[in-house]
């Protein structure tokens, strides 16, 4: 029986197998913090699945803050009653970016305001806080990668984005920090793909940086038809600077010459790094590419890749199954891709020395949805892939293997929500619903859904942002949601919403409390 049917059989046995859960997920990752959403994507495997019982129903705000801006990613989420939110100010507007709220108020705690000055830059927005074990972050911006203690501490910076200088002149900020188990931190860099690596309890770089050989273009023309073919002037106005405007963009849409749009995935196992860009350099077919990356040796170095043939190297940040066996991503091009990373692994060890090593990898397989695939998959456990379509539907497919040993895909449920697209952000699974974001054409309104793991059935919907992250704050009860309003902000202008809302089972008598109050 699965843990999504398990999950089912009681009250009693819903606490154990979260308890449960959480240690597993512990045992897995033990370099993270024990929350519901230390990192982006949840885990170095951005399996955007975490092991709590989410709350759905008799849900009211309990508190809104920092509605003066937009928050792009999910609010990391601590063990010391604070959640960690990133915006998108220039330093001259003299509004700090990374700020400590208090999970049961929404007050602010503390922000990067050292001696007096705000520490990171408006391009941090496209991060949000790594925790590790011991309570600590790690962010990055243009400047630098840069690491707090959990009271606002400045631990170390290391200044290496400072250094890149975009052959393109395009923003060379890190994207998604990774922190594995041997205590490194891995990125690569918008403009230019650029990785590298850095002890996390010093920021010394431990690689040397390494350009992936890709080459990436934008398409010609966008992919998204209705959305429009260049940024509206008051995109994001009054909710961000223009600078950070502009980033959320071009990478949310994947309409960029940027060489990284996605968060990488770690597989820890084999020691490979995985990243979706462009295909190999010169790239004339202007076609993407998923690339494993290895980290085994002192030099990073590519040993396969995957081309995947969709215009300007547009895909989703690649999820890994629980074993490693499978690398998955949506393509963009209507396709759910499963890659064999173990048969990959294999033929590159074959290919050694050939000519043959230049060509890409066979061992993919594609399946076919008849929807874009929006943003990133999330996989549950026992192998339930859940996927965003981006025209008014989600989906939920079983993986497996046949008797050959390939992967096989099968259909468990799609639901339509009318003519309501999703936005493009991250959705996040847990032992009980998937939420997720959404916005009615229709009647101009954006909300969160939640969407039982099981069935499908839709359980629950609030009026929120249309591309809200729904988190959990540490306590595992209060649910979170960054309130970016992204669809509405393309089609309607400015005045939208921002900030992030909390909501939590209404008690008895109780009073909604709406709080920004200064650190």
């Amino acid at each position: 029986m699965s843990v999504l049917r398990r999950v089912k059989n009681g009250l009693g046995g819903i606490v154990c197998l979260c308890l449960l859960g959480v240690g597993m997920a512990q045992a897995e990752f033990d370099n993270l913090l024990v929350s519901p959403y230390p990192t982006q994507h949840v885990n170095p495997r951005n399996a955007d699945f975490t092991p709590y019982v989410a709350p759905t129903t008799n849900l009211k705000v309990k508190w809104k803050a920092l509605e003066d801006s937009q928050i792009l990613q999910a609010c990391s989420s601590g063990s010391n009653g604070l959640l960690y939110c990133v915006r998108g100010w220039a330093l001259a507007d003299d509004k700090c970016n990374l700020v400590a709220l208090n999970e049961k108020t929404g007050a602010r705690v503390w922000e990067d305001r050292i001696d007096g000055q705000c520490q990171l830059d408006e391009q941090v927005t496209v991060n949000n806080p790594v925790i590790d074990v011991a309570g600590n972050l790690y962010l990055a911006d243009s400047r630098q990668v840069i690491s707090f203690t959990a009271d606002g501490q400045v631990r170390w910076r290391n200044d290496f984005p400072s250094t890149v200088k975009s052959r393109k002149g395009l923003p060379n900020v890190p994207f998604g920090l990774i922190l594995l188990a041997n205590g490194e931190l891995a990125t690569a860099t918008l403009g230019d793909g650029i990785m590298t690596m850095f002890d996390s309890q010093t920021g010394e770089m431990t690689r040397t940086p390494f350009d992936l050989p890709a080459e990436k273009r934008k398409p010609p023309k966008p992919s998204r038809f209705l959305l429009p073919k260049q940024m509206p002037s008051d995109f994001m106005d009054n909710l961000t600077d223009l600078a950070a405007a502009k980033i959320i963009w071009d990478f949310s849409l994947g309409e960029s010459d940027f060489e990284v749009d996605n968060n990488l995935a770690v597989d820890e196992k084999r020691k490979l790094i995985f990243i979706s860009s462009g295909a190999k350099f010169p790239n004339e077919k202007n076609i993407g590419a998923l690339w494993a990356v290895s980290y085994a040796d002192t030099d990073l170095k590519v040993v396969w890749y995957v081309e995947l043939d969709v215009p300007g190297g547009i895909a989703t940040s690649p999820t890994l199954s629980n074993d490693g066996a499978f690398a998955i991503i949506g393509d963009n091009d209507l396709n759910l891709v499963t890659i064999d990373v173990q048969a990959c692994s294999d033929w590159a060890e074959q290919q050694r020395g050939s000519q043959a090593r230049q060509q890409s990898c066979p061992q993919l397989y594609k399946h076919k949805v008849d929807n874009d695939i929006t943003s990133s998959v999330v996989l549950t456990p026992d192998n339930r892939i859940l996927v965003p379509y981006g025209r008014s539907s989600f989906a939920a497919f079983d993986l497996a293997r046949d008797a050959a040993g390939k992967p096989t895909l099968s259909k468990a449920w799609e639901t339509r929500l009318g003519f309501t697209p999703m936005a493009m952000s991250v959705s996040l699974g847990f032992n009980n619903v998937v939420w997720i974001p959404a916005y009615s054409l229709l009647w101009q309104e954006s909300f969160i859904v939640a969407l039982d793991i099981e069935t499908g059935e839709e359980l629950a919907r609030y009026d929120s942002g249309d591309a809200a992250n729904v988190t959990l704050a540490g306590d595992g009860q209060t649910l979170i949601a960054n309130n970016l309003s992204f669809i509405s902000s393309l089609f309607l202008g400015n005045g939208q919403k921002g900030g992030v809302w909390a909501w939590q089972k209404a008690a008895k008598n109780a009073l909604n409390v709406f709080t920004d109050a200064p650190p």
